[in-house]
């Protein structure tokens, strides 16, 4: 597993394989950005990436599958520019938002999870602009509990 934090904190982790993680594969925290590229994240009994508490990173051109719980989980006001990944069969949502999270989720194809694709709730935020969302065992993007996220 792979934790970043702090502000000024920016690593380039790229062309990784990070599997069978027990905590969270890749964290990013307290103001940190950096960024996630070109990374297979599977089979890991928690979130694969959790960003929260300011981080910023780029997450982009990943494929993140087949997790036990959630792909990706932004929350506690963590930020984020997701793009061109491929989140797919993951055992709960591809992508969760809350508590005042606001990512971009930008060009991903996102699909086959058993929860939704995209759950945003109590009082997520963000966009989510030009994904390809679908076969997801729920709803494509569910968005609840005082949420305001931009869709499009």
């Amino acid at each position: 597993a792979v934790r970043v934090s702090g502000a000024h904190t920016s690593p380039v982790l790229s062309r990784n394989t990070i599997h069978a993680c027990r905590d969270p594969a890749v964290v990013f925290r307290d103001g940190s950005d950096g960024s996630l590229v070109a990374c297979r994240l599977f089979s890991n009994l928690s979130v694969a990436i959790e960003i929260h508490s300011r981080a910023d990173p780029v997450v982009e051109d990943n494929d993140v599958f087949d997790g036990r719980q959630g792909g990706v989980f932004v929350y506690s006001r963590g930020k984020g520019h997701l793009r061109r990944n491929k989140i797919f069969r993951n055992a709960l949502e591809g992508v969760e938002i809350k508590q005042g999270g606001r990512p971009l989720v930008e060009d991903n194809d996102i699909y086959d999870n058993l929860e939704c694709g995209i759950f945003i709730h109590e009082g997520g935020e963000g966009r989510v602009i030009g994904n390809r969302i679908h076969s997801n065992s729920y709803a494509g993007i569910e968005i609840k509990d005082a949420s305001s996220p931009e869709v499009r």
